[in-house]
């Protein structure tokens, strides 16, 4: 298990220059925003990067919009993708003054969802991940002359936007 500790030393060791401060909204979008390597302390896993929450959507009125971001060791790397060494961490967002976990952050709803979980022994860890959302529907018609049979998915390509596999139309 990573902690505060550890992280400094992978950032300093990977000569990191800024830090990729990652978390994701109600609708399932990352955002982000990037600081300073020199901000990165072991002070701030407790204390929290502060953020306007206003600026993602349906979060925070501008009045009341300050957030903090909560790094979780656990989830650090060094980002291959970006031209300057960069730390990435993903955060778990608080209210600030109080630190109580946001309502809306799904990462601390999945937490708390854990931790009741193993509270009442149902279980001692959950698996949370994407949902595919696809669906499928079918018809099936038998005529005089004909049987007709109809596949098709929402969204996804089929019968219904008359478009198939490789652009070429529905069956």
């Amino acid at each position: 298990m990573s902690t505060p500790k550890t992280v400094l030393e992978l950032a300093k060791k990977a000569g990191a220059k800024m830090v990729d401060v990652k978390f994701v909204d109600t609708f399932g979008t990352w955002q982000h925003f990037s600081v300073p390597v020199a901000e990165l302390t072991a002070e701030v896993f407790a204390e929290g990067f502060g953020f306007d929450g206003s600026s993602i959507r349906g979060w925070k009125s501008i009045e009341a919009s300050d957030m903090l971001a909560m790094p979780d060791p656990a989830t650090a790397f060094i980002d291959p993708f970006c031209a300057v060494p960069t730390l990435s961490l993903t955060c778990t967002i608080a209210e600030t003054g109080t630190k109580e976990p946001y309502g809306r952050d799904p990462r601390g709803m999945a937490q708390k969802g854990e931790a009741y979980l193993a509270s009442t022994g149902v279980a001692d860890a959950a698996v949370f991940g994407p949902e595919a959302e696809f669906s499928c529907s079918t018809t099936c018609s038998t005529m005089r002359r004909a049987t007709v049979f109809l596949l098709g998915g929402l969204g996804g390509g089929g019968v219904e936007d008359g478009a198939g596999r490789d652009g070429e139309p529905g069956v």
